[in-house]
């Protein structure tokens, strides 16, 4: 028989796993130029504007949830 702590770390379990399949890739690592048009960028930047950045994120693949 399973008393409150058990069921909440199963509750937490399922919660967490959940959570990292719904989670969005950190993106790519700063290289001094963005990751979309090429235009050098200052690092830590990824991309020379939000325009570049969200074209970059339309064109990523989405991941599906298993």
């Amino acid at each position: 028989m399973t008393d409150i702590i058990d069921q909440a770390a199963d509750t937490e379990a399922l919660w967490r796993e959940a959570s990292q399949k719904l989670r969005h890739p950190a993106g790519p690592t700063p290289n001094g130029a963005c990751h979309f048009c090429g235009e050098t960028v200052t690092e830590p930047l990824r991309w020379c504007d939000e325009n570049c950045r969200d074209d970059w994120q339309a064109r990523q693949p989405r991941s599906t949830p298993r």
